[in-house]
């Protein structure tokens, strides 16, 4: 296994090992006297995930991917019982079964529903949309499958001690995933966590009072006027403005604006950001900076990692220092391609920002997802986009013999002082003379001395079953993604 890969499999086995210690050292400071059904199900539950996850880093490191997978299903199972217990709602009901030796599984919820782990997935999923798709992906491998049927090089005589035949893309997946599992159950705890000092924190300001002297208190309170003070806050505001300018920064806020729209990130050392534990990846990347004027110009290219090609959208940001160069351009990407992309990759579809329909193209039927047309311009109102441009959009595209199962087209039209025009046509981010063409003999009103048109499409083949990136990757087909660890 890649050196590189090995240092980001440990490094995420650090970070869980210490959020399983700070948990348990939460746990352990909680009076016997508020010691109730929830506390002794979340202590179960994480000296059961600690154990878990030592087996799981290790199996990994060891390559032993058959026997690894199925822990992802088990780390899921920590949260699915802690939620049971909630959507229970009796404690004491839950105690009794489980003294009895029953199933949890077995017990109903106020509306006579029995609480089977399909069911409590159901009832998670608005606040996990991930959850489905993990839960079967982690059944697979804990049953008999065609994973364990065909998950071998024929070629190899004996049995192996390692299983080679997975790809490291496979075994970044299989981490991201456990990952994911582990967060899961965290997010219980951490809500436990946040109600438990909800409650004592009625009793902290009396506490506080007898333990701490006059001059200690009155410099709590000055702090607390100093960051409340429109001066720092400004200060604060401003160290956040120019953090956006570094490339870790950068991805921060990418990584805000996914998890906006329900979706987790993880960054591997290579830059690639894996989404909700498995591929597409994305990243960001500031480019071409020079100054304009007195202001600052820079390029900011959003790159996703697909199995067989890297989608590449660029937005131009100005400014008038980096930082803010850089969170302008940010800002039209979220404009101009964000929901795109995250419904045509990661099915978080927006109806008011994007139309998706159904196209034939050849022999195929595509689902296509296309963004709102994007203008610049002094007064949007008196500008007149062609009547035919949308029409003329889909009549080029269908026109194409689209191989595989994804595609993306990118136009952009703009004038400059009504005389020079700028046109590009991009299909799977490569120049298309012909579209380019057929653009720009449309009529188009030219009415300013500046404006500008944007439309982005995302083309999917529409087949029910069919995986943008499979988990299950082979040593074979996964050479595109080579740099990704």
């Amino acid at each position: 296994m890649d050196e590189g890969l090995l240092a980001h499999i440990r490094k995420h086995r650090d970070e869980l090992l210490a959020i399983h210690h700070y948990f348990w050292k939460f746990l352990a400071r909680v009076p016997p006297s508020r010691h109730n059904i929830h506390y002794l199900i979340l202590r179960g539950a994480l000296r059961r995930s600690y154990s878990l996850t030592r087996a799981f880093f290790e199996l990994v490191e060891a390559e032993n991917f058959v026997s690894a997978a199925p822990l992802v299903r088990l780390e899921l199972d920590n949260g699915l019982r802690v939620n049971l217990v909630a959507l229970c709602g009796d404690g004491h009901k839950v105690l009794v079964h489980l003294a009895a030796g029953k199933r949890l599984d077995k017990l109903k919820d106020a509306d006579g529903n029995r609480l089977t782990d399909r069911f409590v997935v159901n009832a998670l999923t608005g606040l996990f949309p991930w959850l489905p798709r993990l839960y079967s992906e982690g059944s697979r491998f804990v049953h008999f499958s065609d994973v364990h049927i065909f998950a071998f090089d024929e070629s190899q005589r004996d049995l192996a001690d390692r299983d080679t035949f997975f790809s490291e893309v496979a075994y970044i997946e299989l981490v991201e995933s456990f990952a994911l599992a582990a967060k899961f159950s965290y997010d219980f705890v951490a809500r436990y966590r946040t109600k438990c000092l909800g409650e004592w924190r009625a009793i902290l300001p009396k506490l506080q009072r007898r333990t701490q002297p006059p001059h200690a208190r009155g410099h709590l309170n000055a702090k607390a006027l100093r960051d409340l003070s429109p001066r720092v806050r400004q200060r604060q505001d401003k160290a956040r403005r120019e953090l956006i300018a570094q490339p870790d920064a950068l991805d921060a806020s990418l990584a805000r604006i996914l998890f906006a729209h329900g979706l987790l990130t993880c960054k591997l050392q290579s830059g690639w950001n894996v989404v909700d534990g498995r591929f597409p990846a994305i990243r960001t990347r500031l480019l071409n900076q020079r100054a304009v004027g007195h202001r600052v110009a820079l390029q900011l290219d959003v790159e996703v990692l697909l199995p067989d090609a890297t989608l590449r959208e660029s937005f131009m940001g100005i400014g008038d220092n980096r930082a803010a160069a850089a969170q302008d351009a940010m800002r039209n990407f979220g404009i101009g391609s964000l929901h795109v992309v995250l419904a045509g990759l990661w099915d978080r579809t927006d109806h008011s920002q994007v139309d998706v329909k159904k196209w034939s193209i050849g022999k195929s039927t595509w689902r296509v997802y296309q963004g709102h047309f994007t203008i610049k311009c002094h007064d949007v109102a008196s500008i007149q986009l062609p009547f035919e441009l949308d029409s003329q959009l889909e009549a080029l595209l269908c026109s194409r013999e689209l191989p595989g199962t994804l595609h993306w087209f990118r136009m952009f039209f703009g004038v400059v002082n009504r005389t020079r025009i700028t046109l590009e046509a991009l299909l799977d981010n490569e120049r298309w003379d012909e579209a380019e063409a057929a653009i720009g003999r449309l009529p188009w009103n030219v009415t300013q001395d500046y404006f500008s048109v944007r439309a982005f499409y995302i083309l999917r083949r529409d087949h029910e079953h069919e995986e943008l990136w499979s988990g299950f990757r082979t040593t074979d087909d996964a050479d595109t993604a080579d740099d990704i660890a």
